[in-house]
């Protein structure tokens, strides 16, 4: 195509007929493959220009993350009569380091080591992919481990890649191995698809054997859909994000065989209130379900902490099931803090004395690091007897 001995079009209608885009030019910033940015913009060919085009651009910038404010759009017309869309796109990639560790010495006189470590890469090859390593040590015994990667945009074809590892060691008792891949495929209005297969083994210890814990292998269809529209990563004051994953296969135990079902739902909303005010609600389900009606303990979930149900310690609870709302009331006092107050909840299936938790917190965000405080105190605790969360963010 020839490119542009073109004049910038500043009008949308010309001898009374609506123009449309014929074609979309991405200057590519130089930090991605050029291949990235005409996938990204590539529905806006065929949008009228009368507002239609800017409209699609502006979604596009607000459902795609790494793309940065100053990402523009201009008109440039071509070979005569046809219009096309000119991108000047310009990214912002954040990858990010987090963790805390403790050692000391167990009553046996053996040193014991507790924590926890999460890793995010970004656009390590050029190809606005991610890297996700998390590892978490909470109580003796129990080791969780998992390693994804996720290219969402692959050259050629039209659909993206993820692939998973995991490893989840529990008290000591079984050890779980799981593997999945899963094809992305790209939607309208930032909706992404994910299909793939995930095969999961759990095997007993030795302390496990003595304690009658069975083996399981499980092989399942994966099936997931999710948007992200919060304009702001860190401090969000507006916008929408969903995640949904369901897995549905076979599994077979040392006895028996039967169908399985896991998902995990994890939605927030944001939204103004008025000057500086911003109301979020956010709703976590995860579980697993078996017809035979028999969770293996590896297979339960896990929550409690931080990102799960402030006001206790990490992973306090276990369940087949649990869903978690929370509803939470933030005032940006500056522009890089945020000051909040919060209650959640858990329903799930081991008891029906659910847990309630209220408390207050703060977010704060510098050059180099994201700080997350939060005071969370249990329904009929005494003030002395609540939780303080700390959670520090080093920008890489």
């Amino acid at each position: 195509m020839r490119i542009f001995n073109a004049v910038i079009l500043w009008t949308s209608l010309a001898a009374g007929q609506s123009l449309k885009i014929d074609s979309v030019v991405v200057q590519s910033d130089p930090s991605v493959l050029p291949f990235i940015g005409t996938r990204i913009f590539q529905n806006l060919t065929g949008t009228a220009i009368d507002g239609q085009t800017a409209s699609l651009f502006g979604e596009i910038k607000t459902y795609t993350p790494f793309l940065s404010e100053k990402t523009h759009l201009t008109f440039a017309r071509f070979n005569h009569n046809h219009i096309a869309a000119v991108i000047d796109l310009d990214s912002e990639f954040t990858s990010h380091i987090s963790g805390i560790f403790g050692t000391g010495k167990t009553p046996t006189g053996s040193w014991e080591s507790r924590g926890a470590f999460n890793l995010h890469l970004e656009n390590m090859w050029a190809t606005a992919g991610e890297i996700d390593v998390a590892w978490h040590r909470w109580k003796a015994g129990s080791q969780f481990t998992e390693i994804s990667i996720t290219e969402p945009f692959l050259p050629v074809i039209p659909v993206g890649l993820k692939m998973g590892w995991k490893e989840d060691l529990r008290a000591g008792n079984s050890l779980l191995r799981s593997t999945s891949v899963s094809a992305i495929v790209h939607v309208k209005s930032g909706w992404k698809w994910e299909t793939g297969l995930r095969k999961t083994v759990i095997r007993p210890t030795e302390n496990g054997l003595v304690n009658g814990f069975e083996s399981s292998t499980s092989e399942m269809m994966e099936i997931g859909l999710s948007k992200n529209s919060i304009q702001h990563r860190w401090l969000p004051t507006d916008g929408f994000s969903l995640e949904a994953l369901m897995d549905v296969g076979i599994e077979k135990r040392s006895r028996e065989t039967s169908s399985i079902f896991s998902g995990k739902l994890e939605t927030a909303f944001y939204r103004p209130m008025a000057e500086r005010w911003i109301l979020m609600m956010a709703l976590k389900g995860y579980g697993t379900f078996s017809n035979n009606g028999n969770i293996m303990p590896a297979q339960k979930v896990r929550f409690g902490g931080m990102h799960s149900l402030r006001g206790f310690r990490e992973e306090f609870f276990t369940a087949d099931w649990a869903v978690i709302p929370t509803v939470e009331f933030r005032v940006a006092v500056a522009d890089l803090i945020q000051v909040t107050a919060f209650m959640e909840s858990a329903v799930h299936s081991e008891m029906f004395d659910y847990p309630v938790s209220y408390g207050f917190g703060m977010i704060q965000q510098s050059n180099t690091a994201i700080i997350q405080l939060f005071y969370g105190l249990a329904k009929g605790n005494a003030p002395a007897d609540g939780t303080i969360h700390i959670h520090i963010t080093g920008l890489l």
